[in-house]
């Protein structure tokens, strides 16, 4: 919900913001079933596994864009504005504090947890690191900055730090974007982005753009946040686009999303499926018909208010039934359909009362301890 004038006027002037809420739950959910086939050994050939959606790891890209959206949205008027004050340090530690007051009370209390149950049990989860260096580097949030060579403790984080990588960035990466006030150099400014996103998969030895640890994650990041951050500033003008008769931005998010899943499933290249999620992003935005009627359902944005919860809870959920019930993962069909559900119905009750009893009086504390500026502490992305 929005908590200031600013905030309202935006969403009067874009309803289909709500939707980049709304969607978030069910993307959550997706992300949760990759790695509910990850826990039962699909992890090498994911194309090949049960269900709808083979390479998942894309829905993150999804995730950065959003992200570079919302925050480019929500802070236009300190980084977007002509005389650009981002870059006041006053406004900068306003716009860290809000966003350590988003994600970092429940991604400690999370690697609390797991740091706690190491002491008593030894993991079983290959490719983890649970040492000593992996909780310092958790615990400053650099986990995926290169300082280690594998994931480590609640391996999801590992998108939280890139993510704080970026938000760190983003006072500087704001000055040449608020140079782009033409729709021209803004399109222009999204199809470089593009091109330099072909070009590193191209040359990169995995042949992919799903990195997830070191330089690599951090500029996947950084990419798909600038991209993001552009698609909000060309926002406005799209309001005044007309469509060809018989096409409306419902349409193009539909179809932008079918792209994306199947895309996921076969072989659409990664800068496709990455592509697909932009255009859909954008149109749901822009939506005013039944689309954002359906997603903007009270129900729909609550899971998308819990989804960052569900997120950063699910592994150890997964963590706990693999220790506590291993006769739930025989890795037959019927044995996964039972997983995955224990799973998801454990990870959003507890991302529900984490919602409610952890992260919304934690960020309130936060803000209001070390905001300070009333007009930015409202400020929610």
């Amino acid at each position: 919900m929005p908590r200031t004038l600013d905030e309202r006027r935006i969403m009067i002037r874009f309803p289909g913001l709500s939707l980049l809420t709304s969607i978030r739950g069910p993307f959550a959910f997706i992300v949760v079933y990759r790695h509910c086939l990850e826990a039962l050994g699909y992890g090498a050939s994911l194309h090949e596994s049960p269900g709808f959606i083979g390479r998942g790891e894309f829905l993150l890209d999804c995730f950065f864009i959003l992200s570079g959206f919302l925050i480019a949205m929500l802070h236009r008027e300190e980084f977007f504005s002509a005389k650009h004050p981002g870059m006041d340090a006053r406004t900068v530690r306003h716009f860290l504090v809000l966003r350590i007051a988003r994600f970092y009370p429940l991604h400690l209390a999370t690697l609390l947890v797991l740091g706690a149950a190491v002491l008593v049990v030894t993991p079983n989860t290959p490719g983890t690191s649970f040492s000593g260096e992996a909780f310092f580097w958790n615990l400053l949030l650099m986990q995926a900055w290169g300082t280690l060579p594998t994931l480590s403790f609640n391996y999801p984080a590992w998108s939280i730090s890139t993510e704080w990588f970026t938000y760190l960035l983003f006072p500087l990466l704001a000055l040449p974007l608020n140079r782009l006030n033409s729709t021209r150099t803004q399109v222009l400014a999204i199809a470089v982005l593009f091109a330099f996103m072909t070009a590193f998969v191209a040359l990169h030895p995995g042949r992919t753009w799903a990195i997830q640890l070191g330089w690599g994650a951090l500029l996947r990041n950084t990419v798909d946040f600038a991209i993001g951050c552009l698609l909000a500033r060309l926002a406005p003008a799209a309001l005044h686009w007309r469509l060809p008769k018989g096409v409306s931005w419902d349409i193009i998010a539909i179809l932008a999303m079918a792209t994306a899943f199947i895309g996921t499933r076969y072989y659409l290249p990664d800068v496709g499926v990455v592509a697909a999620f932009t255009v859909m992003i954008f149109a749901l935005v822009l939506c005013r018909g039944g689309l954002q009627r359906f997603l903007g359902q009270k129900w729909f944005v609550y899971w998308g208010d819990i989804s960052f919860s569900i997120y950063l809870i699910h592994a150890l959920v997964i963590m706990a039934v693999n220790r506590l019930a291993p006769s739930l993962n025989p890795g037959t069909a019927d044995g996964f359909v039972l997983y995955t559900v224990i799973v998801l119905a454990v990870s959003t009750a507890l991302a529900a009362m984490s919602f409610q009893f952890l992260e919304q009086p934690a960020r309130r504390w936060i803000r209001n301890t070390f905001a300070g500026n009333p007009r930015l502490v409202a400020r929610t992305a």
